[in-house]
């Protein structure tokens, strides 16, 4: 079963969580000059506001 912590207790440690969130804003997708990654910046926000980055190397559709 997956634990459920606010945004702010979540680290790359932390295995399999759940956290309920809204999303505040959202950017469009774009490409890093250097390395040709694509990412998505987004605003998310519990009781917390939080900046999240969305990496991938084929950012082609995101389902949120």
């Amino acid at each position: 079963m997956a634990l459920r912590f606010n945004i702010d207790r979540i680290t790359v440690d932390t295995p399999d969580w759940t956290c309920k969130v809204q999303i505040v804003d959202m950017s469009h997708a774009r490409e890093s000059p250097e390395k040709k990654i694509r990412f998505l910046n987004l605003i998310l926000k519990d009781e917390e506001i939080i900046s999240s980055i969305v990496v991938t190397s084929n950012l082609l559709y995101i389902e949120i």
